[in-house]
C-alpha cells in the first residue's frame, strides 16, 4: 500500500475533510468551510490498516483560520472498512497515488485506537511531516497493559474520547490552540498539593509545529461505574416533580409550597450540593498553593476587575451584533448587564487570582463509589489556551456551578412540559426553588471551606457583586453556545439573564 509520502499526498482529501468537519460536534467554524489544507502529519502505523495523526488548517469565508486534529485510517482497497465506517472520498480527478488506499476517520476504528494508545505509551520524540512529536509518560505511571479493548466514549463532547477496558481513557483534542492543554498540568498540580479527587494522568502527546506547540492527545485513568452530576441532578428533579400533585389548570404554586416540597423530597440533592461546595473549596485551596510563575496565586487588581467587566460587555455586544431574531429578548436586558459590569469595575480590589478549572459545572463532576471526582480541566473549548491559563477569581468557577443548578432545573422542566402547556406554569417555580436551595447549600459549603484563606474579598457585598457579574458572563456564553449547537435551548440562558439583570438595576 503506497501511503502518502508528504503533505501534498494528503491534498486529495481536502474536499472530504471540508464535508466531514461540519458534521462533528467539536467543529467550531462555519457550516461550510472554504478550504482545508494539511500542515502536519505523523505516522503511527504504516502497515494496513495504517493510522496517521494529521493537522489541518481550515479557513472560512472571512479569512479566519483554525487548526483541527484528525486521526486518519488508511486501508488497501481490497481490505473492507469496519462496520458503519464511511470512506473519505478523494477529490474528483485527484485520486490518492493511483487509488492505492482508502482513507477514513481513524477513531471510528477500534483497532486503530488501540495502535494509537500503544504508540503513545512509548516515551520519546521524533520528527514528522511539518514538525516534531513528543510522547510523554506521567511521573510515576507504569507502562500500560496490552490488549485493552477500546470503545468510543459516549455522550456529547468537545473533543473525542476512547475508553480502553474500563482502565484508561484517551482524550484526542480536536480544535488545536497554540500552547499546552492545561488538563495534565492542573491535575498534576492538584495531586502534588494533596487533592486526589481527579483522574490520574498517564500519557501526553504534543506536537511542535508552525504556530505551536499543540497538545494532540492525553490519556488518564478511567473511572468506571460513575454517574455525572448533571444526570444525578435531573434524577432529583424528576423525583421532585413525581411527588407533587399539580392542578390541571396550571395554577402557580405559592413559594412556601415550593420550599416545603423541595425540603421534604425523598430524592434530595442538597446533601450532595453541600459536599460539592466543600470539594470545590478544597480544589481552589490546592490550586492556590501551587508554585511557579504560571501557577502562584496573586492579588486581584483594579485592572483585573476592569478586564472581567470588559469581557462581560464584549460578550453582550458580540451577541447583539449577530442580528439574530432569537436574540431580540436580550436587548431589553442590556442595561442591566452594563450596570452589573459597572459595579464590577467599581469594586475595591480584594481576594486572589488563581488558576481555575475554567468550565466548572455539574457535568464535570462524577460520583463514584467513594465520593465525587472533578473531571476535564481543559477550560472552555472556545477559548485559546492562553485565555484558559489566565489566573482569575475562584468565584468564576463558583458562578459556573450556580448556573449549572439553574440549567438542570430548566432542562428538567422542559423534559416534563412545553411552555404552551398549563403544567409549565406549575413546574417552573418548583424547579426554580430546587435550583436556589441547592445553590445555597453549595455556596455555604464553599464559603466555609475557603474562610480565612484570603481567596475571596473581605469587603461586605463584594462576593455577591462578583458572583452576579460572573453568572451573567456565563449566561451570555451559554446563549452563544446554544445558538450554535442547540438553538431551541437558547431560551434557558436568556431567561436567566433577565432574572440576574434585575440585580444590576438595583
Amino acid at each position: 500500500m503506497n501511503l502518502p509520502r508528504d503533505l501534498a499526498g494528503l491534498h486529495p482529501l481536502a474536499g472530504a475533510i471540508r464535508e466531514l468537519l461540519p458534521r462533528q460536534r467539536w467543529f467550531a467554524g462555519e457550516r461550510s468551510p472554504q478550504r482545508a489544507e494539511p500542515v502536519a502529519c505523523v505516522w503511527v502505523r504504516r502497515a494496513s490498516p495504517a493510522v496517521a495523526l494529521t493537522v489541518w488548517e481550515v479557513g472560512d469565508a472571512q479569512g479566519a483560520i483554525d487548526r483541527y486534529h484528525l486521526p486518519l485510517g488508511f486501508r488497501s482497497p481490497e481490505q473492507p472498512l469496519p462496520p458503519g465506517v464511511e470512506a473519505l472520498r478523494p477529490d474528483e480527478g485527484a485520486g490518492p497515488e493511483g487509488g492505492a488506499w482508502v482513507a477514513y476517520e481513524g477513531l471510528t476504528d477500534p483497532e486503530l485506537s488501540a495502535h494509537l494508545l500503544t504508540w503513545m505509551d512509548q516515551p520519546g520524540a521524533e520528527r514528522c511531516l511539518g514538525g516534531r512529536v513528543i510522547r510523554r509518560r506521567a511521573a510515576g505511571s507504569l507502562p500500560l497493559e496490552p490488549n485493552l479493548g477500546p470503545r468510543p466514549l459516549e455522550g456529547d463532547h468537545s473533543n473525542s474520547g476512547v475508553v480502553f477496558g474500563d482502565r484508561v481513557m484517551l482524550k484526542v483534542f480536536r480544535r488545536l490552540w497554540p500552547g499546552i492543554n492545561p488538563e495534565a498540568e492542573l491535575t498534576t498540580c492538584l495531586l502534588a498539593a494533596g487533592f486526589d479527587r481527579v483522574p490520574r494522568p498517564l500519557l501526553a502527546l504534543e506536537m511542535e509545529a508552525a504556530g505551536g506547540p499543540f497538545s494532540l492527545a492525553a490519556a488518564q485513568l478511567y473511572l468506571p461505574h460513575g454517574t455525572d452530576g448533571f444526570q444525578l441532578a435531573l434524577t432529583s428533579l424528576r423525583d421532585l416533580f413525581g411527588d407533587i400533585h399539580f392542578e390541571a389548570d396550571g395554577a402557580v404554586p405559592m413559594p412556601e409550597a415550593c420550599v416545603q416540597a423541595v425540603s421534604s423530597q425523598g430524592g434530595s440533592f442538597e446533601t450532595d450540593s453541600a459536599r460539592l461546595g466543600l470539594l470545590t473549596g478544597r480544589m481552589h485551596r490546592a490550586l492556590a498553593q501551587a508554585t511557579g510563575p504560571e501557577m502562584e496565586a496573586e492579588p486581584i487588581r483594579d485592572v483585573d476587575l476592569a478586564r472581567w467587566a470588559d469581557e462581560i460587555e464584549g460578550a453582550l455586544e458580540r451577541l447583539l451584533a449577530l442580528g439574530d431574531d432569537r436574540l431580540e429578548a436580550l436587548r431589553p436586558q442590556a442595561a442591566g448587564v452594563h450596570a452589573a459590569a459597572a459595579r464590577l469595575r467599581q469594586l475595591s480590589p480584594g481576594g486572589r487570582r488563581i488558576r481555575l478549572h475554567g468550565d466548572f459545572h455539574l457535568g464535570q463532576l462524577l460520583r463514584v463509589d467513594d465520593g465525587w471526582v472533578v473531571l476535564d480541566f481543559e477550560g472552555q473549548p472556545a477559548q485559546s489556551i492562553a485565555e484558559r491559563r489566565q489566573k482569575r477569581s475562584p468565584l468564576q468557577d463558583v458562578a459556573g456551578m450556580l448556573r449549572s443548578f439553574d440549567y438542570a432545573a430548566a432542562v428538567a422542566v422542559r423534559q416534563q412540559a412545553s411552555p404552551d402547556e398549563p403544567r409549565w406554569s406549575s413546574l417552573t417555580p418548583y424547579g426554580r426553588t430546587w435550583a436556589e436551595r441547592n445553590g445555597e447549600r453549595f455556596l455555604a459549603g464553599y464559603l466555609a471551606e475557603v474562610a480565612g484563606t484570603g481567596l475571596l474579598p473581605a469587603v461586605p457585598g463584594s462576593v455577591d457583586t462578583l458572583l452576579t457579574a460572573f453568572q451573567l458572563g456565563k449566561a451570555l456564553y451559554e446563549v452563544g453556545y446554544e445558538l450554535a449547537h442547540r438553538p431551541e435551548w437558547s431560551e434557558i440562558p436568556l431567561a436567566e439573564i433577565a432574572r440576574l439583570r434585575a440585580w444590576g438595576d438595583g
